[in-house]
């Protein structure tokens, strides 16, 4: 079909009234995940009061690469031949195992925690428990006064025995 890029855009937009969405990326969840999840929110739905609920202190950790993260569709080199692009900066070099550093943030009703920075290492449930912990208590605390739950994620250190003490 010999059809110009203009026109299939007209047609597209003008024509069938068609809009272009960027594809959006969420996790991939089975059906029992999806039934667990919906289980859940009923049961907070069914037993806890509204007031119950904004003091819940939900945190996380992220980590991230200082190297940062590079898109190659988003950055050209202009060039007549890939030598010539090569030689004015098109190759982006990368380190097999980069720095990252792991950030931990709490999240509650009135607002965010102080994001806590964890230079070495992974964390696994020892770590868990010396650093993080105490951070998340004092933390609560601080921002829910005496009488607060804490909401954590299924990662392993989150669920590992030790912790759950």
């Amino acid at each position: 079909m010999n059809i110009s890029k203009s026109s299939i855009h007209r047609i597209l937009r003008k024509d069938l009234g068609c809009f272009p969405y960027k594809k959006i990326k969420q996790p991939k969840l089975t059906d029992v995940q999806k039934k667990k999840r919906v289980k859940f929110a009923n049961w907070v739905l069914n037993s806890y009061t509204n007031s119950d609920i904004t003091r819940w202190l939900f945190s996380d950790e992220k980590y991230f690469d200082l190297n940062g993260i590079y898109n190659n569709q988003n950055d050209w080199i202009w060039a007549i031949s890939r030598e010539e692009a090569d030689k004015r900066g098109a190759i982006y070099e990368t380190t097999k195992f980069s720095v990252k550093v792991m950030v931990w943030l709490g999240v509650y009703s009135e607002g965010l925690s102080v994001p806590v920075i964890f230079e070495d290492g992974s964390m696994d449930a020892q770590r868990y428990i010396d650093e993080a912990l105490p951070i998340a208590l004092e933390c609560g605390n601080e921002m829910l006064g005496e009488y607060w739950t804490y909401q954590q994620d299924g990662a392993r250190p989150h669920i590992h025995y030790l912790s759950q003490k």
